[in-house]
């Protein structure tokens, strides 16, 4: 499932000093269903990983590149500038992600 985008939270939380509990708390999420996130057991939608990753100060792109290799995409098959229209638009036709398409 999500080990590598799951191990990437658990560090930047460590990182940061903040618990499961208040993390989970802050971004409105279960201390368990977060834990199970970082260890790999569920998977993570872009929906609950943006507010994760956000919440954290921790870098989008990384964590959908990573997000993308869980899912068996290998590296060098992800084009960053295809990334930025899959993830700009919420179901409401609004602004997602603020990603920078350089």
């Amino acid at each position: 499932m999500g080990k590598r985008v799951g191990t990437y939270i658990r560090e930047l939380r460590k990182e940061r000093g903040l618990s499961l509990r208040s993390l989970g708390a802050q971004i409105g999420i279960s201390p368990s269903h977060l834990s199970l996130v970082e260890r790999g057991e569920r998977e993570v939608s872009v929906s609950v990983l943006y507010p994760i990753v956000q919440m954290l100060n921790g870098d989008m792109l990384h964590a959908l590149i990573l997000l993308a290799q869980d899912a068996g995409v290998p590296a060098s098959a992800l084009k960053v500038k295809e990334i930025g229209p899959l993830v700009r638009r919420k179901g409401n036709g609004k602004a997602g992600l603020p990603l920078d398409r350089g």
